[in-house]
Parts: structure tokens; sequence; C-alpha cells
């Protein structure tokens, strides 16, 4: 049984923690964590050890009081105290169980803690927490997290079945958020945790296939290593830490998912199967040194607790679909999101579109000046002999019975779109802001390079700095943006143009890349008072 088992497992190096007695045990349910799932658990402990599987054993009971309780077994019939939950009399028991294991790694482990609060032992839960993925999993961990008062993004391709939140905000995005296609990170800005629950971030490096399902030992060795076509560096781990604030990043993708990632639905099955059976079983880790005891941390108890008190379950029926036996293992729908996510070429590596890239794309290859696109029986010569917002183009494309630009749909929370002149007299000069205005055009690629990390700016400037500068938007392409062009007498895009007090402050500023110096060195000007200084821009313009 799961209860010998265990008692032949390698010690642990806290086994002084404390533990309560069951008066019996009525139930149990084994469990064995893998691949970046159990890496993703071992990274949260202090000390970490070379094992690639984590285990335990969970144990339904009646306490000394009589009360239906449910926890980690330390050994025999006694549980930790820090794991101890009580369940519910309308909570059935292989619920209970299921839940308990799906919370570890989708629940408590990403919930946004603070201790010593005001020098207290409080522990105080609160935050905002990102998603990814629609399967069962990431429903069941946002309405999770929602019942402690966490606020959850859920990202999915997909169609969430998701039923209505106890307490925090759950919304539910796409990986593209509104017409700009703002990536959902850029668009949530900083959050505490971001729980993955479709593939991993972590570097091949960090996850290693314990056991060759073609192998007849059970020993790891080089051929036991695996890629995963959907793995990408760790850099992913420290942007979310420095531009986003997110320090937690928890993976539920088990070595099952791996496989069918790696092999496809065709040749992953048979093997993701062999290897399940030869894991999947409390035997397995009797005396295996790569095998860990998993120890509850704090508080996992009321976290388990909390989420059988309020209804918030995940059912044994759904635990059955990708569990087999002891080790969870794959589905059809997660290996479809994974495989349909969209990927973002806009930085030194393909990423999963809405996870932050590093910015170190060659711009210096992307011609500054964007032309639109020639006319029938006019070459690109014609078109350089004047601006582009020379003359009007009013074909029958363009509808000249509007005599006013129509409204914008405003889906970026950072920065405000504005359409044509009217727009900008509306927004920016008859009240009297302070504003930058990024002018693009649809056919210009630098612009769409240029457009996420403009959002990025304006949230770092709204959330950091609270500055009350607006950052808006205007489209130069059509009948009103090429008007709103010749307005304010600019002939190439990407360009940005500044307002102090609703009147236009310094000249025209052309920039292929961003963060730019020459657009801080402005922005500074502009928010310090102080009059324009064109020389302070070509100051800045010598260094770079």
């Amino acid at each position: 049984s799961g209860i010998e088992a265990l008692s032949a497992a390698p010690a642990s190096t806290k086994s002084s923690l404390p533990t309560v007695p069951l008066q019996s045990v009525e139930a149990t349910q084994f469990a064995i964590f893998d691949g970046a799932e159990w890496a993703s658990i071992q990274n949260l402990y202090q000390e970490r050890t070379p094992a690639k599987y984590g285990y335990m054993n969970v144990l339904v009971g009646p306490n000394e009081k009589g009360e239906q309780t449910i926890g980690i077994q330390s050994c025999d019939k006694e549980v930790y105290e820090d794991s101890v939950a009580k369940i519910p009399s309308n909570v059935r028991t292989e619920d209970a169980l299921a839940t308990y294991i799906a919370s570890l790694s989708a629940v408590h482990s990403v919930l946004p803690k603070s201790e010593n609060v005001g020098g207290s032992d409080e522990v105080v839960v609160g935050g905002k927490v990102v998603i990814m993925g629609s399967n069962e999993l990431a429903c069941f961990a946002a309405q999770g997290l929602s019942a402690f008062d966490v606020d959850v993004c859920l990202v999915s391709t997909g169609n969430p079945k998701l039923k209505s939140s106890k307490g925090g905000k759950v919304e539910i995005i796409k990986p593209a958020v509104g017409s700009e296609g703002i990536g959902f990170s850029e668009y949530v800005g900083k959050f505490d945790s971001l729980l993955d629950t479709i593939s991993s971030e972590r570097s091949v490096s960090a996850l290693q296939s314990p056991v060759d399902i073609e192998d007849d030992d059970d020993e790891a060795d080089e051929d036991d290593r695996y890629e995963n076509p959907f793995l990408t560096t760790s850099s992913v781990l420290g942007l979310l830490r420095t531009r986003h604030n997110c320090h937690t990043y928890i993976s539920t993708m088990t070595h099952c998912q791996n496989v069918i990632a790696k092999e496809g639905i065709f040749g992953g099955p048979k093997k993701a199967d062999n290897y399940a059976k030869k894991v999947g079983s409390p035997s397995f880790v009797s005396g295996n040194d790569d095998c860990q005891k998993i120890l509850p941390w704090s508080c996992v108890g009321k976290t388990v607790e909390t989420l059988l008190s309020k209804g918030i379950l995940f059912p044994a029926k759904s635990r059955q679909k990708v569990y087999k036996s002891c080790v969870r293992g794959w589905n059809l729908g997660d290996f479809w999101e994974q495989s349909t996510w969209p990927r973002d070429s806009s930085g030194s590596a393909q990423v999963r579109f809405g996870l932050p890239v590093t910015d170190d794309l060659n711009l210096d290859e992307v011609p500054l000046i964007s032309a639109p696109p020639t006319r029938p029986g006019e070459t690109r010569n014609d078109m350089g002999k004047k601006s582009v917002f020379q003359e009007f183009d009013f074909s029958a494309n363009e509808d000249m019975s509007e005599e006013a630009p129509p409204k914008p749909v405003q889906d970026n929370p950072f920065v405000h779109q504005v359409a044509g002149i009217q727009g900008v007299r509306e927004e920016i000069i008859e009240k009297d802001r302070d504003c930058i205005l990024f002018l693009s055009a649809r056919y210009c690629k630098t612009c769409k390079t240029l457009s996420p990390k403009y959002t990025r700016m304006a949230r770092i400037a709204k959330e950091e700095a609270e500055s009350s500068t607006l950052y808006a938007k205007a489209e130069v392409s059509g009948r009103w943006g090429k008007e709103l062009g010749r307005f304010l007498e600019v002939g190439a895009v990407p360009a940005f143009i500044l307002f102090r007090n609703g009147r236009r402050y310094g000249s025209v500023l052309s920039v292929s890349k961003l963060p730019s110096r020459k657009i801080d060195r402005a922005m500074l000007l502009l928010e310090s008072g102080a009059e324009w200084d064109p020389d302070v821009l070509k100051e800045d313009e010598k260094k770079q």
C-alpha cells in the first residue's frame, strides 16, 4: 500500500515537523510529481536536492475529535500538522483527495503572500496572478485563487469553462489583447505570480527525464535528457521579474505532457503511457534516491480547507481524465492549446506571444522611414519626391460622407487612441494636456515593432513614475490619418510629437528603437517645464 511504501522511502531532512494522529485511515491517494511541475515545486524549497521526482501520500480519516480530515502522511496514521484540513460533510472523499493534490501546485504555490506584516506573525494573502491555459486545472486555479481575494487574469486561446468567482476578480483575455494586439503581460502590467498550465519556460537543463522509457534500467543517463520544442530559456523568467515584478513562476507541465509535445500525438502516447506505467506506482519511490518526499509548506492545510469549505473542487472525475495511476498524464486539449499558441518573433528568441521578450532585435536593418505602398503606375522614386501626406487620396475606398473620423476603440489601458485632427483637438489641445503622440501607419513594419514597447513605456510612466503625461497614438494612413499628418507637418513614420499644455512642443522626433535616449531626454524637457533645447538632443545623439 501507499502507507507501507512511504515508510521505506528516503528519510526527510526535516522529519521533526509536528504531526497529528488520525483515529483511522479511511482513504488514501498517492501522488508523484515530475517534469516542470516538480521542478517548479522544488524551486520553492530553501534546501534543494537533485531529486527528479517528488511524492506524497494524502490520507483521509477522523482526527482525535472525530472530525473528518485530510493531510499529507508523515508515517503510519500520522499526518503533518501544517497539512491538515477539515472536510465539510457535503464534500465527497474522492473529490477532497483530488482537490488536495491539484491545489498544491495550482493554488497554494502561486498564492501571493506577505509575512511578518507590521511585525506580526499574520500572513496576508492578496495580489494579482496570471494563469496561462483554458483546461480544467487552469479554471480550478482561477476560482481557487479568487477565493482568497486575489485578482486573476486567465489567458487562453480557447474558451475556458469558468464558474463565477467567489472573491477576487477573474478576467479572461487572449494572448494578444485588443485591436493593437498588446501582449498579455504588457496589458496586465505588474503581477505577483504566473501559473503556466500548458507548457514551461524553464531551461531544458532544469528538466530531465528521470527514466528512459526505452531503457531496461531505472537510472538516468544522457539519453534520458529531453528537449521540448515549446521550451525557451530562463531569460523569460528574468524578464518577468524585472519588468513585471513577478517573482513566482509555476509550471504544471508533466513529463508525459512533454513527451507528447516532443513526439506528437502519433508517436507520443505510447511512450507516455509506458513511462506512466513504469513510474506511477508507490513501489517506484521505495529506496529510490531520485525521489524526494514532499513536505508541507506553512498553511497549506488552511489553503485546502478554504477551498473545500467554499465548494471549489477539482473533481475526482477530472483527475481520472489525466492521471495514469499516481502520475498526471496528458490530454489532447492541452496539446492543441500548446501547439497553436501564437509565437512572438520580435525579440531574440521565439516565445509564446504575450510573454516578455528581450529587446535585442536589430532594427538597424529596418529602414527608419517607412514609406507607404506605391499606387498602380507609381514608383518608389515618384513617392520620394513629395511628402506622403502632401496630397489627399480620396479614393473610392474612403468614405467621404463622414464628417468626422469614427471614435477609436480604447482597448489599451496605458495608451490612448486618437483619430484625426478632431481627436487631437478634443483629447489634447482643448484639454491643455501634456502629451507624447506616437504616429504610426498600418503599412509600417517598424511601427508595429515599436508599438508594444511604447505601451511598456506608458505603463512604466503611469505605474512607477506616476506621470500625468498622456501617452497617445494615432494612425496616419487613410483619409483622416493623412489629414492629421498634414496638420502636424509630419512626412514619415514612425514619428513622435510632444505637446505641453495642449500646444505643440519641440520638433518631430524620429526613432527606430524603444527605449530611446532621445525620447527620454525630450520627455525630461517636457515634464520639467524647461524651454525646448534641440542641442540637448544632439548631445545625446553623439553619445549613441
